[in-house]
């Protein structure tokens, strides 16, 4: 399990609900496995690429 939690782009989502990919890659070109758990702290690179000044989740 991840110890931050990454942010996946829309159009790679898309592609693993489709079945087109079996491990989406992250903003920050980590590879989303299991996920992290909800209290998790975002990942400083991912955020930074999401054009993110802040955590939204909150």
């Amino acid at each position: 399990m991840s110890t931050v939690m990454h942010i996946v782009g829309d159009l790679r989502t898309f592609a693993h609900q489709l079945g087109l990919s079996d491990n989406p890659r992250a903003l920050c070109g980590t590879r989303v496995g299991t996920g992290a758990p909800r209290n998790a702290p975002m990942c400083p690179t991912c955020m930074r690429h999401a054009g993110w000044t802040h955590d939204k989740r909150r």
